[in-house]
């Protein structure tokens, strides 16, 4: 069982309203900040604006127009250091792209936002590098 990560920004990209609004609040419970948008596209226009403040993106997909895996691939190039989660609730294929199965729990969701995030920090070694 992971601790809960400290308080963050997460932007949630989702179509359905009633998924959206749920993890928003789930989001906030848990201390957090959840914004959310109803697709990719959107999603682009926040985090690609010069004051964006999202330290992390939770992403349906399947959404109408661009995939989630799409904007992961372009936030990958533009913001290399933005954590972002895919979550499906029709795991198909290679299902090593996704990162939460839809239903999930409040400790799943808590386990993977830890997860993504240790995931970006610097490791001591590189902060000494660094100096």
């Amino acid at each position: 069982m992971t601790a809960f990560p400290p308080p963050k920004v997460v932007l949630v990209v989702e179509d359905e309203p009633l998924v959206r609004r749920t993890l928003v609040r789930l989001l906030d419970a848990l201390g957090h900040t959840g914004r959310s948008v109803p697709d990719a596209e959107q999603a682009l226009s926040v985090l690609l604006a010069r004051d964006c403040d999202v330290d992390l993106v939770l992403s349906d997909v399947e959404m109408p127009g661009m995939s989630g895996l799409a904007l992961r691939e372009i936030l990958a190039e533009h913001r290399p250091r933005l954590p972002v989660l895919i979550m499906s609730g029709r795991v198909r294929g290679d299902s090593a792209q996704i990162d939460l199965e839809k239903p999930f729990n409040t400790q799943q969701l808590t386990d993977a936002l830890s997860a993504a995030l240790a995931a970006t920090q610097p490791t001591a070694a590189q902060h000494l590098s660094q100096s």
